[in-house]
């Protein structure tokens, strides 16, 4: 008499199966987490205190010709700045910080810019160092509201020319220049350092009810009909005067619900063709009221 053992080998290769699957949706979402932690604590660090102190002459800034100021946004935020004048000027620009840090990051750079001639305004978005607004809230929209309202303070100030006035933008604040220049005609120069190409590697994430970004696109387009598509920081040097510059921005990639936004600020930009009524319908919610 023989005895047959029948083993449940297919019983046990799914066992093994389901802990494998399980073991590596593990680990993809560990490393996930890993990416959101890294990219919210060192690519997004809305820092609220100060370099070295919030002390101009710190930084080597004259204090006598220095004003340590707030203003207001139309939506009620007081923006924290200091507005720094030169002894004899020539022009007046707005410093656009990045995404970390405050305006202090690169205060030491003033002098220069003032022994050069140039009324300089340094200001924190809202959520950002001295400014009202909540921290962690990142809508590229809103700093580029914030943008706007810093040139209308300025463009107000004795010392100030309103026909020289310019753009500085440094990482992030190197895409929000160009872009603020480019739905505001009051802006007459920008220049953009180290600035985001077309966000070639991946899109921007949401949280909070932030929505995901798709990627970003910027082109050159010369005046004699050469185009140049940069990626993500490249250097492009001999741009000549009378290029046109575009850039499709996808939105997202925020902290917040962007349903939340001012309706009469969609508005505004669906009128002046920066927000397309379909995104503005899909995006923002908006139904074609102001209210």
């Amino acid at each position: 008499m023989s005895l047959v053992v029948w083993r449940k080998k297919k019983s046990v290769l799914l066992t093994d199966t389901a802990s494998s699957l399980l073991i590596g949706g593990a680990v993809v979402l560990a490393l996930d987490l890993g990416r959101r932690i890294f990219r919210r604590s060192q690519l997004f660090v809305p820092e609220r205190n100060p370099v070295i102190s919030w002390n101009p002459e710190d930084y080597g800034i004259p204090r006598e010709r220095t004003e340590v100021l707030s203003f207001e946004t139309d939506d009620g935020e007081l923006l924290y700045g200091w507005y720094c004048r030169a002894e004899h000027p020539i022009a007046s620009a707005l410093y656009c910080h990045g995404n970390t840090g405050n305006l202090t990051n690169t205060a030491h750079i003033m002098p220069y810019l003032l022994d050069a001639g140039i009324n300089m305004l340094l200001f924190d978005y809202r959520g950002f160092g001295g400014s009202e607004g909540e921290k962690w809230r990142l809508i590229p929209l809103e700093q580029i509201d914030d943008i706007r309202n810093a040139i209308s303070f300025f463009e107000a100030q004795p010392q100030v020319d309103p026909e020289r006035i310019g753009l500085w933008g440094t990482s992030f604040g190197g895409a929000n220049a160009p872009y603020a220049a480019a739905v505001d005609s009051r802006v007459k120069a920008v220049v953009g350092q180290v600035g985001f190409g077309d966000g070639d590697f991946e899109p921007a994430f949401g949280l909070f009810g932030g929505h995901d970004s798709m990627l970003n696109s910027i082109e050159l387009c010369f005046p004699d009909g050469t185009r140049v598509v940069p990626r993500n920081k490249d250097l492009i040097l001999g741009v000549p005067k009378g290029t046109l510059y575009h850039q499709i921005a996808g939105g997202g990639g925020g902290y917040g619900d962007p349903r939340e936004r001012d309706r009469k600020k969609v508005a505004e930009e669906v009128r002046n063709g920066v927000i397309s009524p379909q995104a503005a319908r899909d995006v923002y919610g908006y139904d074609g009221s102001d209210k």
